[in-house]
C-alpha cells in the first residue's frame, strides 16, 4: 500500500477489497503516539482528512465502465486522463486498486502537508507501512 503523487493528484494504491474504513481504523489504533495526546489526535485528523473523500477508481470501473474500456489501464488512461507512463509508475498488480485521494474537498491544509511537489509523500508512506505491519502482526 502506498500513496503516490501523479499529475497533480494523489492516489493510494492498495489491495482490492481493503476498505478505507479499515485503513483509517489501523491508523487510529496505531498512531505510535500516547493515546489521547495532542499528537495522537493530530495524526488521526490528518489521515482522516487525507482519506475521507477517497474514491475507489477500480470499483467505479467495474461497476460502470467495464463494458466500455478493454482494461482498467485503458480506463485510467482514457476516462481519468492519466498518461501511460504515470499508470506504469503505479506498478499495479492484478489484485490492486487505485483510490483517488480527494482531500481538497474538506481540508486544504492537507495539500500543505503533502508538499507543493509531493515531497512529504514518502513520510506518509512510511507511516502507513509501519501501521500496516503492526496490524498484520496483531492479526496473526
Amino acid at each position: 500500500m502506498k500513496i503516490m503523487g501523479i499529475e497533480g493528484k494523489c492516489y493510494l494504491i492498495a489491495p482490492e477489497g481493503l476498505e478505507m474504513d479499515s485503513i483509517l481504523e489501523a491508523v487510529r489504533n496505531h498512531t505510535g503516539m500516547r493515546k489521547g495526546s495532542f499528537a495522537d489526535r493530530q495524526v488521526k485528523r490528518i489521515f482522516s482528512d487525507l482519506f475521507c473523500n477517497a474514491f475507489d477508481l477500480k470499483s467505479c470501473y467495474r461497476k460502470y465502465y467495464i463494458e466500455e474500456y478493454d482494461s482498467f489501464r485503458e480506463f485510467l488512461y482514457q476516462k481519468e486522463t492519466l498518461e501511460y507512463d504515470s499508470i506504469d509508475s503505479m506498478e499495479l498488480q492484478e489484485g490492486d486498486t487505485v483510490w483517488e485521494l480527494r482531500y481538497g474537498i474538506n481540508s486544504y491544509s492537507i495539500r500543505d502537508l503533502i508538499g507543493y511537489e509531493n515531497e512529504n509523500v514518502p513520510l506518509f508512506n512510511q507511516f502507513l507501512e509501519r501501521n500496516l505491519q503492526l496490524t498484520e502482526r496483531q492479526d496473526h
